[in-house]
Order: structure tokens, then sequence, then C-alpha cells
């Protein structure tokens, strides 16, 4: 039986929301935009880093998935990472002292319009030619420089108009679009040997049996839920939708990585196991993530969370 991931997922990268500094009033009113606006410069503190590695690891968790974006400095795409981004050698070591520390390392390289201003100039070309081969160049390389991943996050979440309200560049893919890009996308990550990884957000947006139709069983799915109790009645939970995904998913045959957070209630990710373990079978693994950089003044955060998932996986 193959090993249930248990995973965390880090950033390296921040630059997955606003693309620009949005207008003071904003930043008053809504204090986390000011955290996650685009920063053009490379915004991860790599001792910050080794320690949340180190407490993975500590706390009996087998994967990671790296946020990557513009972290590197993209030999096939130079105009992509930031000036002072690691190389992918520095890259590499990264990964390498992760699989010392009983690690698997996986990329994401989100392709969602609402988090991909580390695309630079490509995030404004969406659905052209330009784009397509920007986006198959940057995964193949980052097939590369993960040594031949199992797995390859392409994000492809919360596309729509409020996510990107603050933003100065608004787009929104639709229907058969979106499918097309989002095929485009596994079908590059299956070429260059991995196997395509996205959120499943469109579940909650359209009927099963276009779902169905459009998205590939080869493709793992990661629904997502970080509310504190696994609802599914409308009247008690407005987001019971998100959880219904779970099991629409598993109704629909599709193999799970199902994904929670101690980011707003610490209970979330031990329920979301308790749930997910009761009530869908295709089950890869788990991962939580506390939604936010790998800086000094969060890394408490990446601690609790590999706290909270020592305890949540003790129950299974």
């Amino acid at each position: 039986m193959t090993e249930l991931i248990k995973a965390m997922l880090v950033r390296t990268s921040n630059n997955f929301w606003e693309d620009c500094i949005p207008p003071e009033d904003v930043l008053e009113n809504y204090p986390r935009v000011r955290t996650r606006y685009f920063r053009p410069f490379f915004n991860c503190d790599m001792k910050v880093l080794q320690r949340i590695l180190e407490k993975m690891s500590a706390c009996g968790l087998n994967a990671v998935l790296f946020d990557v974006g513009d972290s590197v400095r993209y030999q096939s795409r130079p105009d992509v990472g930031l000036p002072d981004a690691l190389t992918p050698r520095q890259y590499k070591e990264i990964l390498s002292r992760c699989r010392d520390l009983g690690l698997e390392p996986f990329p994401k390289l989100n392709f969602s319009s609402c988090h991909d201003a580390w695309l630079g100039k490509y995030s404004r070309m969406l659905s052209t030619p330009e784009y397509y081969h920007c986006c198959r160049d940057l995964i193949e390389e980052t097939c590369e420089i993960f040594d031949g991943p199992r797995f390859f996050h392409l994000g492809m979440d919360e596309e729509d108009y409020d996510n990107q309200r603050f933003y100065e560049y608004i787009v929104i893919r639709r229907r058969s679009l979106w499918w097309n890009d989002v095929n485009f996308l596994a079908e590059c990550v299956k070429f260059a040997g991995s196997r395509p990884w996205v959120w499943s957000d469109k579940i909650w947006h359209c009927p099963l049996s276009e779902f169905a139709a459009n998205m590939p069983k080869y493709v793992l799915q990661s629904n997502w839920f970080y509310g504190p109790e696994f609802e599914l009645d409308p009247e008690k939970n407005k987001q019971a939708d998100r959880v219904k995904g779970f099991l629409d998913l598993n109704e629909l045959g599709y193999d799970q990585l199902p994904t929670g957070s101690n980011f707003m209630y610490p209970e979330n990710f031990p329920h979301m196991i308790d749930f997910c373990s009761k009530n869908i079978q295709r089950v890869v693994g788990y991962m939580c993530f506390p939604c936010r950089g790998c800086l000094a003044k969060y890394e408490h955060e990446y601690i609790d969370c590999a706290n909270v998932s020592q305890k949540a996986y003790a129950q299974l």
C-alpha cells in the first residue's frame, strides 16, 4: 500500500494576489491585503524555511508542497523569476534538504488568473499562444528542478471577480475556455512526466455532469475547506457547498488530497481528517496550510500547523 501523504504547503514566493499596491483606504479596511500585495523582490526567509522543514519532519509529516511562483530565476523564462530569486541550483539544494528530512517535495505553480501576479507580463496574456508557450516552458523546467516529482499542483482556484476586486487587471476565464486551459496545463504536466493536481473549486460552481465530462480522472483533486464544522446543511453553514465537494468528488470517483488550515480555526484540520476518513474512499493524503508567507513574523503559524497536523493524524 502506498504511504499516505501528510503534507504542508509552504510558500517560497508570495506574489499570488494583488498585482499592485491598493489604495490606502483598502489597506486600512482590509489589513490582510497589506500582507500579500505584489513585492518586486524575493520575500522568503531561508533560515525560517529550514526551521519549518525541520519541524515538519519532527512532527511526522512526509511531504511538502512548495508555492514556487517567481522565487526561481527560470532559465527558460528569465523574464518571470524575480531578479534576486533563487537559481535552479539553489532551489535544488532546498529540495535535497527536504529529502534528507524525509519530506517528499512537490511543486506548485498557480495558473489561476486570481493568483498569477508572479507570471509578470504573461499574467496579462491569458489564453494566447505566448501564454501557452510560457506555461509549458515553466512546467517543464520546474519538473526538471524537482527531479521528476510525482505530483505537480497547478492551482486554478478562486478565478472570480470578488477575489480580484482590488487588482488593477481583472480577468476571468469561463465555460469552455477555462476547461480548455486547465486541460492544456494538465497535459503539459503529464507530458513532463508528473501527475497534475488542482484545487477543486470548480465543482462548487458547475453541474457534476459538466465537471465529470471535462475534468480528467488522472488529475488529483484538492478540495479545500477552512471552516470549523463540516456541516452539510446550508442553513447552518454558508460554505456547505465546499464540504459537499468532498462527497461529490468521491461520488465521481476522483482521487483526493483534502486540504485544511489552521489559519482561522485550529480545529479545522482534525475535523477535516475525521470527516473525510469516514466519508470518502480515494484519499491519497491530506494537507494543512497556514496561508502565510515564509517569514519570521509568521513562523509560529507554520509551527502551529505542524503541531496541529501531528495531532490530527494521530486519530487515523
